[in-house]
């Protein structure tokens, strides 16, 4: 049977209710500056990992100072974000494509025959405009 002083719920189900110790709260209550520093740092490392400029970090640390608003400017952040590393990988991508055009292209004999060499002289010889991946180059 539950204890007389132990919660609703647990006076319901005849279970013993759940407490946290009594210092949980007074520690949490208690957060150091230096903690709370911590925090922060690792807020931006992680920030930084993800690609987001000192900018956007700074925003969204700022955001985080009013937990009631709306997220929908962190979703705008977060989103540039997202279509800034979509970009990125559409050009990383343009540039193995060509790299491997040319490797391929490469008959492995004298420099005056090479393709590399030749290709990187001449820019029009590029499949893609690895510069804007999505602008083809005719030949």
């Amino acid at each position: 049977m539950a204890r007389p002083d132990a919660g609703p719920a647990a006076a319901r189900t005849g279970q013993r209710p759940r407490t946290r110790p009594a210092h949980h709260d007074e520690r949490a209550r208690r957060m150091t500056s230096r903690d709370f520093r911590r925090d922060i740092r690792e807020s931006i490392r992680h920030a930084r990992d993800l690609g987001f400029t000192l900018e956007a970090i700074r925003d969204l640390l700022s955001l985080s100072d009013n937990p009631d608003q709306s997220c929908a400017a962190a979703d705008t952040i977060a989103r540039a974000q997202l279509l800034e590393v979509e970009t990125r990988l559409a050009r990383l991508t343009a540039l193995k494509i060509e790299l491997e055009r040319m490797v391929v292209q490469c008959a492995g004999g004298r420099i005056a025959d090479c393709r590399v060499i030749e290709v990187l002289g001449d820019h029009s010889l590029c499949a893609t405009d690895h510069r804007h991946p999505e602008t083809e180059v005719t030949s």
